[in-house]
């Protein structure tokens, strides 16, 4: 895949242009350590944040996901796969609707020495079907070296 067509498929961006909107697109979260495990996740809290999860530092709001007050169950959320494979421990598929819930995230995990890599676009549509309200693009690396 070239440099173009991955940079293209992580930006995401307003699809129907209503709300929730995501804001900060692309995220990128990035947790490094200089020994096993890493852990780098993206999570959707009912606040409307944007949260970057790390193993080895803080958490730390990158963004949020709405315009207003909006209830998470009324929206599905789906995490679709560009390149990589969702691994931490109790992530959320990827590649299916979830409806929303406070705390859903979507995550990799380094457990040896080495990188895991992953992107994504995670998209928000009603709950139950229709049309992408909006799209993010996600990278997430977790590295030890």
């Amino acid at each position: 895949m070239s440099l173009a067509t991955w940079w293209a498929g992580i930006q995401g961006g307003v699809v129907g242009g209503g709300l929730p909107a995501f804001t900060s697109d692309p995220y990128f979260v990035l947790d490094s350590a200089g020994a096993p495990p890493a852990q780098a996740s993206i999570g959707l809290l009912s606040g409307g944040n944007v949260r970057a999860l790390k193993l080895n530092s803080a958490d730390l709001t990158i963004g949020t996901w709405q315009g207003g007050a909006l209830t998470m169950s009324d929206y599905d959320f789906q995490m679709t796969t560009i390149t990589g494979v969702l691994s931490a421990t109790g992530t959320q598929l990827a590649n299916i609707w979830i409806n929303g819930f406070n705390g859903m995230f979507w995550g990799i995990r380094e457990n040896g020495f080495g990188v895991d890599s992953y992107s994504g676009t995670l998209r928000v549509r009603p709950a139950g079907g229709g049309a992408d309200i909006d799209t993010a693009g996600v990278v997430l690396n977790a590295e030890t070296v």
